[in-house]
């Protein structure tokens, strides 16, 4: 159940911090990466501003019955992802039937506490001080692409 949770948080963990100031004006733009990791199905969806990330949309599909994984303990993972994503900005929703999972996780960067976000290790910072003012855009890109997850 571990390797599950860790898996999960990874999925949606592609994204790397800077602490700095970002933006401008700059329009809203959607860009979404797909793909496969060890047999998730995953499909990232990216709304941003410059290189600020405003909104990250996660979707990932498996059959947990081919991984060896019951329904029931399927069950007790969704009960913790459900603990651990109980943040401020952060929405998440699993749907289970007997061998397939489909998760879905939408963290909305304008209204998340960056704090908790850290603390559920959803995000993490690159500055030696640990403070985050945004989620870079550019640095997502890379995480996600060295996921082996590739644009739309």
């Amino acid at each position: 159940m571990k390797k599950l949770l860790k898996m999960g948080i990874c999925i949606m963990m592609a994204a790397v911090v800077l602490s700095g100031c970002g933006g401008g004006n700059s329009k809203t733009e959607t860009a979404v990466y797909e793909g496969e990791i060890n047999g998730v199905k995953v499909s990232n969806t990216i709304d941003y501003s410059g290189d600020r990330v405003l909104k990250q949309t996660s979707v990932s599909e498996m059959n947990f019955k081919d991984l060896g994984i019951t329904k029931d303990l399927m069950e007790q993972t969704v009960a913790q992802y459900k603990k651990l994503y109980d943040i401020k900005g952060v929405t998440y929703k699993a749907d289970i039937t007997d061998d397939t999972i489909s998760e879905t996780t939408v963290i909305d960067y304008e209204n998340a506490d960056f704090d908790a976000l850290k603390t559920a290790k959803l995000i993490t910072s690159t500055k030696e001080d640990g403070k985050i003012l945004y989620v870079s855009y550019e640095q997502t890109v890379k995480n996600l692409e060295s996921s082996g997850l590739t644009k739309k």
